[in-house]
């Protein structure tokens, strides 16, 4: 019942919280660069400094952008999600700017005594994205955890029955195959 009260009416902290998400998502949106005529195709429009105010994020003022998130452009995955530059003065020829990483600045942290962290990706962009993600295939989560974790996650007592494969933990394979993928000039 941890629920209760929250939904129905919608808990004023609640719709905040589902909104500021819903915004900060809005900015990958809004400054990723997606014109294969631009030398920068692939990038984020602006610096960490100013992605927020200049996207027009509410609440630009309270959180700071620590880090930008990249993947390689070397990786098997859709063309319409990792975007290669036609340009000859391309930015990058092997990564992709995917999202970012918010910070809820100090003041604001001590006014609601937590510190707040969001891990920010960039969705579809495309028409024909929408494809593979409406087919999105699942692929076991076991690469990317501990052993114990995923034990535990998947009711590992050492015994296995026909049950054990729905409750593995499972991501959508182009996700995990960003995640894996490594290249030293990326």
């Amino acid at each position: 019942n941890d629920w209760d009260s929250l939904l129905d009416p919608l808990n004023d902290d609640l719709r905040r919280l589902v909104l500021r998400c819903g915004d900060l998502c809005q900015v990958t949106y809004d400054t990723f660069i997606n014109d294969p005529n631009s030398k920068y195709c692939g990038c984020s429009r602006y610096a960490k400094v100013d992605i927020l105010r200049k996207t027009t994020f509410p609440e630009w003022d309270r959180y700071d952008v620590v880090g930008f998130l990249y993947a390689t452009a070397r990786v098997s995955m859709p063309e319409a999600f990792l975007l290669k530059s036609l340009s000859r003065e391309r930015w990058d020829r092997e990564s992709n700017w995917i999202g970012y990483i918010a910070v809820s600045k100090d003041e604001v942290s001590a006014e609601m005594g937590r510190r707040e962290i969001y891990v920010v990706w960039r969705g579809t962009t495309r028409n024909y994205e929408w494809i593979d993600v409406l087919g999105a295939k699942l692929q076991s989560a076991k690469p990317l955890l501990h052993k114990a974790a995923y034990d535990h996650a998947n009711g590992d007592d050492g015994s296995h029955n026909e049950d054990d494969h729905e409750r593995e933990p499972k991501v959508m394979r182009g996700w995990l195959t960003i995640y894996l993928s490594d290249d030293p000039k990326s």
